[in-house]
């Protein structure tokens, strides 16, 4: 499953009509459903989303499920990784990071995936030399 979320991806779609506002005092768009680009400080105080449904297009990610599947259940080197208990409690947090409601939580589910993965090698005499 691990090989397989790694192969989806995902996007937003917008028009194909981007409007640009390099100028602070062009109006932005009354249309619902164009999108733009603006400076970063502009302020969009006036400005109103309206998020549409989400749509899945299998006919766009299918292969890539399939072969995601393919790897993850015939990967020897996927098999002997997740042999691995570090590997496979990686995999795990990494699993459980989509789960969280914010990006920095996330960002945070992520470094805890690196922590567990890092070298517990132990230090080398030298470093306790250099004080």
């Amino acid at each position: 499953m691990l090989a397989t979320s790694l192969m989806i991806g995902c996007g937003i779609r917008i028009k194909d009509d981007v409007k640009v506002f390099e100028d602070d005092a062009a109006q932005l768009p009354s249309e619902a459903d164009q999108p733009f680009i603006c400076r970063q400080e502009r302020s969009l105080a006036r400005l109103v989303i309206n998020v549409g449904e989400p749509e899945f297009a299998p006919n766009r990610v299918l292969a890539d499920i399939i072969q995601g599947f393919k790897i993850g259940l015939t990967s020897s080197f996927a098999l002997d990784a997740l042999r691995d208990d570090r590997v496979a409690l990686a995999c795990d947090l990494y699993t459980d990071s989509w789960f969280e409601k914010s990006v920095a939580t996330r960002f945070i589910s992520l470094i805890g995936v690196l922590e567990v993965l890092k070298d517990h090698d132990p230090v080398s005499p030298v470093c306790y030399t250099a004080r």
